[in-house]
């Protein structure tokens, strides 16, 4: 196994994946947060 930062493997020539998770914005909940909880009701 190999390590590379390039979108596609030297190697076996497949699609690389990033190991990072995607971003989470706390402040896209806190924008919808009041319809959530009225979606509650």
């Amino acid at each position: 196994m190999k390590y590379t930062l390039k979108d596609d493997c030297g190697t076996c020539n497949i699609k690389t994946v990033s190991p990072h998770p995607i971003k989470f914005s706390i402040e896209k909940e806190k924008k919808y947060s009041k319809y959530r909880r009225k979606a509650k009701l």
